[in-house]
């Protein structure tokens, strides 16, 4: 679900993938849940995992996650219970709720209320250690010092990345994607699909080649042209690469709008789908920029996979025609 103000008031019995100004979980839902958007409230019971981000988050008194909660916000406040293990990073966190194991989390300002249990230990990462009351953490307490001040975002920053300039730039820019997604899948349907099936099989060896690429190659290509004599070979090898970090949301955005849509069929539909999501959880302050990071790293890696089974592969020309599946 995608929009401006969103809630969800039935039992769902699969997924909730969920993106928006305001977002409000208040139904049972049976599988994980994935919000983003400014302000985040679960009022219901989640039977599996949360991954959320915004502004602000909160976990009602009425709510609770029976598995884990990842989150990213300016504010993050748990009234109610969570299963397993909390981990996240806020300016501020606030909790007066039960989590079952284990809490790591960084932020500038911590606080337990008199509600407050954690099952399992604390890691907190801060600018100075903070007084927790006796007997809520039952595991051990790990501080960690701060490199330099978790602050969240201030409100005229805020304000200048939502202002309507920018929003219009950003909706302008997340045209012209759609355009060029479009484009790819019409064209490049097989390596794009294959890239996304790869993303669903490999996620970790995903994300793990594009570190390394987003890392290793500048610095290669660094290298090279120190040698003089591979300067043009590396302004080509340098053009392809920007290239592969431009489309790197392609292969993520298809993935993401087939689970969304639950078709085996790959479409344009689910890729502009899967676009205008990840353009939606890109303004999200705080936490947009780092979600951002993470799809390039998918979507790099899943390319770079793809690249390194095809390339070579072709020895015989083959007719080009729109639409063909290449492998």
């Amino acid at each position: 679900m995608a929009g401006n103000s969103l809630s969800n008031q039935g039992n769902v019995t699969g997924d909730i993938l969920m993106a928006g100004n305001t977002c409000n979980v208040s139904g049972n839902v049976d599988g994980d849940i994935r919000v983003a958007g400014n302000v985040l409230t679960i009022d219901a019971n989640v039977k599996k995992n949360a991954s959320l981000a915004g502004n602000s988050i909160t976990i009602g008194s009425g709510g609770s996650v029976e598995g884990s909660v990842s989150a990213a916000a300016s504010s993050i406040i748990i009234n109610g219970k969570i299963g397993r293990d909390l981990r996240g990073g806020a300016g501020s966190i606030a909790i007066n709720g039960e989590i079952g194991r284990d809490v790591e989390i960084e932020s500038g300002s911590v606080t337990f209320g008199p509600n407050a249990k954690v099952g399992g230990n604390l890691t907190y990462t801060a600018e100075s250690k903070i007084q927790i009351p006796e007997g809520v953490v039952a595991g051990e307490v790990v501080f960690k010092k701060a490199k330099q001040p978790v602050k969240p975002p201030k409100a005229d920053d805020i304000k200048k990345g939502i202002g309507p300039f920018s929003i219009a730039g950003k909706l302008f820019g997340l045209v012209s994607y759609f355009v060029v997604g479009a484009l790819a899948v019409y064209l490049f349907k097989k390596p794009f699909t294959t890239a996304s099936d790869t993303i669903s099989q490999k996620p970790w060896a995903s994300l793990g080649i594009g570190f390394v690429g987003i890392v290793v190659i500048p610095v290669a290509l660094i290298l090279v042209m120190i040698t003089v004599i591979g300067i043009p070979l590396a302004m080509i090898v340098w053009a392809l690469y920007f290239i592969a970090l431009y489309i790197a949301r392609l292969p993520v955005a298809l993935w993401l709008g087939n689970k969304i849509l639950k078709s085996d069929e790959r479409t344009i539909i689910q890729m502009l789908l899967g676009l205008l999501i990840l353009g939606l959880l890109a303004l999200i302050p705080y936490a947009g920029g780092w979600i951002s990071f993470v799809v390039t790293l998918f979507g790099l890696g899943s390319i770079m996979i793809w690249l390194n089974k095809n390339i070579g592969k072709q020895k015989e020309p083959v007719e080009f025609e729109p639409g063909n599946d290449l492998e």
